[in-house]
């Protein structure tokens, strides 16, 4: 598609930009990357296709604006996580428990990130990489098999949680659960 030229933004501008995202991540978090359609987020957004064009040029930009920002979400959990922390199990630790705690803190962004995690290699990459490091500053033996490991278990979790299939009062004990699987 060619480019779109986006001029900037009023405040009511930037108001209907956001429940364009708003919209597209629920789409998203609901029904999967395929159901995201321009018709599907202008539905939920309750707006008409020539709106949603006015903002973004294509389907893609969309996904890529809630992409970024839930990347930019689960970095800010890990930097949350880690403050103050040693490397090492105390902050792989304290950083299951911030990302697990994101379920009953802010459900949206949970359910969010665990889609993405399906469809987008880099938010699984930054967990796992994430993970691997504070394993390695342990020495641990096998740290590459392990992170993978716990990142899938740490999103199959988070998974969980936000369907509801595990009550929240759960959530440290799922943490100490995927800590005992690093020795």
């Amino acid at each position: 598609m060619s480019e779109t030229r986006i001029p900037p933004l009023t405040a009511k501008g930037n108001q209907t930009r956001a429940r364009i995202l708003a919209a597209a991540e629920a789409v998203f978090s609901r029904d999967g990357r395929a159901a995201m359609t321009v018709q599907a987020i202008c539905a939920a957004a309750g707006i008409k296709r020539t709106v949603f064009y006015r903002y973004f040029p294509d389907i893609e930009a969309v996904f890529d604006a809630i992409t970024d920002a839930a990347s930019q979400i689960a970095g800010a959990v890990f930097i949350t996580a880690f403050d103050g922390r040693p490397h090492g199990y105390m902050r792989l630790r304290s950083c299951l428990g911030h990302v697990l705690t994101l379920a009953r803190n802010d459900p949206k962004q949970a359910q969010l990130l665990v889609a993405l995690a399906q469809d987008v290699p880099l938010i699984r990459t930054i967990a796992e990489s994430e993970i691997r490091a504070q394993l390695r500053a342990e020495d641990h033996p096998d740290a590459d098999r392990k992170s993978r490991l716990i990142t899938a278990g740490l999103f199959g979790y988070l998974g969980q949680f936000c369907e509801g299939n595990l009550p929240l009062s759960e959530v440290e004990e799922a943490a100490d659960i995927l800590m005992k699987s690093v020795r």
